[in-house]
């Protein structure tokens, strides 16, 4: 808006100008009402003041070309606040505390001193202490996140971001690893530690393998990248799946599930029987049965349960 005109320098002003400075109708007011304090004048509103003319800056976007840990040359990062995705990471987080109690099927690898059995090994021994251990497994699990690198999952990245303090603070697993699914250009996979497929060396995916079963992998993706078009993907679910626990984190409502390139198959998840078949998942769902060598994959969705 521009200032009003001081009093005594009023002029006539074309009938062009005058047209476009007419005000228009006036918003109704939604802020709560004013009062006047008792015994002061409340003043009109008067013309709006014109801000200080001052020096301009450019603005810009930091270019793909830039690495992370650093800024432009001649620039300053400036942060911008934005809002969470996840619209509840505590109460998430107090969803996944059962997994605090999970154990792998690997042989544990330390063990901790059984007050019980040592007194009363102590005691039988006369007095000579002698120290029982017991195997412990407990958080000896460890989980690697893995977000499909695709140019359709950028906008899916501050919600990794938020998934990766939610599991950092759960205190069930022994070490966090995050890793990034890139292309290859012959068509396959390939793992890097940054999310730009040149902002460090790509590896093949044997490093997500872990044989001792120790691993949880849980991929983000939204299943419609090159790798879903090619196959890499899925060969990559299918060995890791053989090796341990492993999920897909589906970030699309499921109205859209169909148009990806992971068919999904709607069943219950059950485990197998006995001590050696812990392990196992079956889907049992109404549907024909899976072909021969198929493995169960679970995917999740960003729903309350």
């Amino acid at each position: 808006m521009r200032r009003g005109p001081a009093a005594g320098t009023e002029r006539e002003a074309p009938p062009e100008a005058a047209a476009q400075d007419r005000p228009g109708p006036a918003a109704p007011s939604t802020g709560p009402a004013v009062e006047p304090l008792p015994g002061r004048p409340v003043a009109p509103p008067g013309p709006a003041s014109e801000p200080a003319a001052g020096p301009r800056v450019p603005l810009h976007t930091r270019p793909s070309t830039v690495a992370d840990d650093g800024p432009a040359t001649g620039a300053l990062p400036v942060g911008v606040p934005a809002a969470a995705v996840l619209a509840s990471p505590l109460g998430l987080q107090r969803a996944l505390r059962p997994l605090q109690a999970y154990r792998t099927g690997a042989a544990p690898r330390r063990q901790v001193l059984d007050e019980g059995a040592t007194a009363e090994l102590t005691a039988r021994a006369g007095g000579l202490v002698l120290p029982v251990f017991r195997p412990d497994n407990r958080r000896e699990a460890l989980l690697q996140l893995v977000l499909d690198a695709s140019g359709s999952m950028r906008v899916w990245q501050r919600l990794f971001d938020e998934l990766r303090e939610v599991f950092g603070g759960l205190g069930a697993f022994r070490d966090l690893h995050v890793r990034y699914l890139h292309p290859t250009d012959d068509g396959r996979a390939a793992v890097s530690r940054s999310p730009h497929r040149d902002g460090a060396p790509l590896h093949s995916t044997d490093r997500l393998v872990d044989a001792t079963g120790r691993r949880v992998t849980l991929l983000v993706s939204d299943c419609a990248g090159p790798l879903w078009h090619s196959g890499a993907a899925h060969r990559t679910l299918h060995r890791l799946a053989g090796q341990g626990p492993v999920a897909v984190l589906q970030p699309l409502p499921q109205r859209l599930w169909p148009r990806t390139r992971l068919q999904v198959t709607f069943g219950d998840l059950r485990r197998g029987q006995g001590v050696s078949g812990a392990g196992l998942l079956k889907v049992v769902s109404e549907g024909p049965p899976p072909p021969p060598g198929a493995r169960p994959v679970p995917v999740l969705a960003l729903i309350p349960l």
